[in-house]
């Protein structure tokens, strides 16, 4: 893919009305089998903008697992305001690194393969975290290189942010044994205690609220615009 820049900022008013854009990108699409996506690259550059202008001076980090185009992500990240990814997969992480010098691992990570590179440089480690919610997840990482023969792995809290309601009982998915004050206390005092790691970050995701997507209302034989 080529070069994508989004440092411009379009019309706001021309990506509240789609009959404005859309007959483009059928005319652009027409040719072409379904299933296909086409991304067009001023509705990208207004929707960064406004998710910048919209955060307010925190800093946002890009969900791989939501744009699966390397450059569309680096393009994003090129954007002031935007920081770091939160990537789907260990092997995903270690392959962005290059390029991105922030990423952190969505969901604890098995991969062993994966675990050995990154201990072993000290670039990958210094720009990877791995997201972990149980000790079982240190002792397997020391299982693979064992401290003292690894550069030090970042590692992150995942929280449970599901919501306990009083006549529902649990609203939301089980993303995390982290479900207290306690617990995560208890965790980041023995990831504090053990050689080899150093805790960086907190992270809780409410998956029953952000899990809800819009209806899409333009989606037409077969294809989605994007």
């Amino acid at each position: 893919m080529r070069d994508i820049d989004l440092s411009g900022r379009p019309d706001a008013e021309s990506w509240l009305t789609p009959e404005a854009y859309w007959p483009e990108l059928g005319a652009a699409t027409a040719e072409l089998d379904t299933p296909v996506a086409a991304l067009h690259l001023d509705a990208l550059r207004h929707n960064a903008h406004q998710l910048v202008r919209r955060a307010a001076g925190t800093p946002i980090r890009v969900a791989t697992k939501s744009i699966r185009v390397r450059g569309v992500i680096e393009a994003i990240l090129a954007v002031p305001g935007y920081r770091g990814a939160l990537a789907y997969t260990l092997d995903e992480a270690l392959w962005l690194a290059d390029t991105v010098d922030d990423i952190l691992v969505g969901y604890p990570s098995a991969d062993r393969a994966g675990i050995l590179r990154l201990g072993r440089s000290p670039h990958l480690a210094a720009h990877v975290t791995l997201m972990i919610d149980n000790l079982a997840q240190l002792d397997l990482i020391d299982s693979v290189l064992p401290p003292g023969s690894r550069e030090t792995i970042r590692v992150c809290l995942e929280l449970d942010l599901a919501w306990h309601a009083p006549a529902l009982g649990h609203v939301g998915v089980r993303r995390s044994l982290v479900r207290t004050v306690e617990d995560a206390r208890a965790l980041a005092i023995a990831i504090g205690a053990r050689p080899g790691f150093r805790l960086v970050g907190m992270m809780g995701y409410e998956a029953q609220v952000a899990g809800i997507a819009d209806l899409p209302t333009y989606r037409r034989e077969g294809k989605a615009f994007l």
